[in-house]
């Protein structure tokens, strides 16, 4: 099971059959970095969460994608 610290990205990648591997192309980092970042040891740059919510989940909000509870305020 995936460890993620963002809840609604988590759910993304469930629901959309998302992979970390798609997640790794996007960004252009390996599997092991993106797993290290989803599951909060290592931090996205802007670059990179510009480029997940871009080509992976144009459809969710920046802020609420990124955001580490399930609802944004």
């Amino acid at each position: 099971m995936l460890k993620c610290i963002f809840p609604i990205i988590l759910n993304k990648m469930s629901l959309e059959n998302i992979s970390v591997k798609d997640i790794a192309n996007v960004t252009g980092k390996s599997v092991d970095t993106i797993r290290k970042k989803l599951s909060g040891e290592r931090t996205f740059d802007i670059d990179e969460a510009m480029a997940i919510n871009e080509n992976i989940f144009p459809d969710v909000p920046f802020k609420e994608l990124f955001s580490k509870y399930n609802k944004v305020s």
